[in-house]
């Protein structure tokens, strides 16, 4: 915490911090769904990027697996350590009014999106339409 005072304190090293977000993840259901090619190392996922054929790569036939490390269990102790590590943090930048929970579920266009909204509300600004 002593870091993040100091960081603060100096303002980015020029600009003062007027605003810190944080992103709330997805649910353990969802961090599971990562599937990887065996043989390539192509990345999909069940429901959000799904492959053609279920099980088998689009981009050369491997076949899909699950790492450990997204396997129920794994994520759990991943999200439970995040929290842990990240919890004084978000709890220094609440206490000054700085900081932004941004909801993490959706497209990356969609949290893109709401990030962007949720910066300008805070300046009491409309977000431009793209």
């Amino acid at each position: 915490m002593r870091r993040a005072g100091r960081f603060h304190a100096w303002g980015w090293r020029w600009r003062p911090l007027n605003r810190a977000w944080m992103r709330r993840g997805p649910n353990v259901c969802a961090s599971c769904g990562r599937r990887t090619c065996a043989q390539c190392k192509a990345v999909f996922h069940v429901t959000t990027r799904p492959p053609r054929t279920e099980g088998v790569c689009d981009h050369c036939g491997g076949p899909l697996v699950q790492r450990e490390d997204d396997r129920p269990e794994a994520v759990r102790v991943r999200m439970a350590t995040y929290e842990k590590n990240t919890a004084p943090l978000a709890e220094y930048y609440r206490q000054r009014g700085l900081l932004l929970p941004i909801p993490a579920e959706g497209s990356p266009e969609e949290i893109f999106s709401r990030t962007v909204a949720a910066l300008y509300a805070r300046d009491g600004v409309t977000a431009p339409v793209p």
